[in-house]
C-alpha cells in the first residue's frame, strides 16, 4: 500500500509489480537467515533420541483416530479462517474503493493494526480461559454481527470513521481469532508428527477457504442494494466453520506435550 504513495498511478501497473517482487524478496531472505542459524528443537530431538525418526509421519496421522480427527477439525478451522480473511481484510480494498473511500489506504491500516490487536487478545484470553472457548466466543460474536456490521459498513451508516471502526471491529472478530490458532493446531499432535499434522492442517485450510470471495462475486455483484447481505452471509458460513471445529475438538490447554 505504501508503493501506491511513492509509485504515480499513472506508473504503478508498470513499475509498482517491479518493486513489489524485488521488495519481497528481502523478508524471503531474512527468513531464510533465521532459519538457518536456529537450532534444532530440543524436543524433537530427544524424541527422535528416544523413539527413533517417524518415516511416515502421515500415514501416523491417518491411522490415529485422535490424530484423524485433529487434523480434519484443524482443517475446517483453518477454511473458515482463510474464509473470512478474505472477505474481510483481503476483500476491503476492493468493497471500499468501490464505495468511493478514497482514503482506504489510511483506512486498511487502521482496520489491520486492530486486527493484530485481535490476535494478541484471542491468543492472550486462550491461555486463561482455553482455545475452545475463545474460538466459540469469537466465533458465535462473529455470527450475531456479521450481517448489522456488513449493512451499516456499506451503509456508511455513521460516516468515514464510523464506518472504519465498525470495518476494525469486524475484522477484530473475524481474523482476530488467528491468535488462538498456534496453539490449537499443534497442541493435538505429538512431537514425532506434530510438524507435519500442523503443516497438513494448516495449508489445507487454504485450498478452499481462498475462494470465499470468488464464490461472493459469482453469487452478487457489489453493486447489489442486498449486497450486504451475502456478504454477511458468507462470512457467518467461515465462522461456522471455525465454531463447528471448537465444538468438536478437545481442549488442549495445559497438555504437555510429548
Amino acid at each position: 500500500m505504501g508503493l501506491h504513495y511513492v509509485i504515480p498511478s499513472s506508473s504503478f501497473t508498470e513499475l509498482g509489480w517491479r518493486w513489489m517482487f524485488w521488495i519481497g524478496i528481502i523478508p524471503a531472505l531474512i527468513d531464510l537467515i533465521v532459519r538457518l542459524s536456529m537450532p534444532e528443537s530440543a524436543m524433537w530431538e530427544g524424541v527422535s533420541k528416544e523413539r527413533g525418526i517417524n518415516k511416515a509421519p502421515f500415514t501416523t496421522i491417518l491411522r490415529n483416530p485422535a490424530y484423524r480427527l485433529g487434523a480434519l477439525t484443524d482443517v475446517l478451522a483453518m477454511t473458515g479462517i482463510a474464509w473470512v480473511y478474505g472477505l474481510t481484510l483481503g476483500f476491503y480494498p476492493t468493497v471500499l474503493s468501490y464505495h468511493n473511500f478514497t482514503k482506504f489506504p489510511y483506512f486498511l491500516y487502521v482496520v489491520i493494526l486492530v486486527s493484530l490487536l485481535g490476535y494478541l487478545t484471542s491468543g492472550f484470553t486462550s491461555d486463561v480461559i482455553g482455545r475452545r472457548v475463545t474460538m466459540v466466543v469469537f466465533s458465535a460474536t462473529a455470527i450475531a454481527l456479521a450481517i448489522p456490521l456488513t449493512y451499516l459498513i456499506l451503509k456508511h451508516a455513521y460516516g468515514f470513521y464510523g464506518t472504519m471502526t465498525l470495518a476494525s471491529l469486524l475484522a477484530f472478530l473475524t481474523t482476530g481469532i488467528y491468535g488462538v490458532i498456534p496453539a490449537y493446531l499443534s497442541e493435538k499432535f505429538q512431537t514425532d508428527v506434530r510438524s507435519t499434522g500442523v503443516g497438513f492442517s494448516f495449508n489445507g485450510g487454504f485450498i478452499l477457504g481462498n475462494w470465499s470471495t470468488v464464490f461472493l462475486l459469482l453469487v452478487s455483484a457489489i453493486s447489489n442494494p442486498s449486497f450486504y447481505v451475502y456478504w454477511g452471509l458468507f462470512i457467518i458460513i467461515g465462522e461456522v466453520m471455525i465454531l463447528a471445529s471448537a465444538l468438536l475438538s478437545s481442549e488442549t490447554k495445559g497438555i504437555e506435550l510429548q
